[in-house]
């Protein structure tokens, strides 16, 4: 889990970061993101009922997400991020695959 200070809760931040931030998109995932004036980085991971109908699914793929980008250790500091998955195949594949693809989706958006 990310400490209380690197999520994103407030809906005051989301509508914020969904109305100014840019977007990056691979199919399966999409981040959106916007500077913000902290030293650290905010996050947020939305999985929609859509894509997955139990929650336990859900709660997989936030769970190994929020894995990798916790041990990401050069990611560009100031930014609040959401990451939404857009897709099942995200727990079907490899751990590998899901680590390439967070880290390709990075360094489109130039946060690593």
């Amino acid at each position: 889990m990310f400490k209380k200070e690197q999520r994103l809760k407030k809906e005051a931040d989301f509508k914020k970061i969904f109305s100014l931030g840019r977007f990056t998109n691979d199919g399966v995932l999409s981040f959106i993101y916007i500077a913000n004036d902290l030293i650290f980085n905010r996050f947020a991971v939305i999985v929609s009922s859509k894509v997955f109908k139990l929650a336990v699914k859900r709660n997989l793929a936030k769970r190994r997400l929020i894995n990798i980008l916790q041990n990401i250790k050069i990611l560009r500091q100031g930014f609040d991020i959401i990451i939404i998955v857009k897709n099942k195949n995200l727990i079907k594949g490899k751990n590998l695959d899901l680590i390439k693809r967070v880290s390709d989706l990075l360094k489109k958006s130039r946060l690593l």
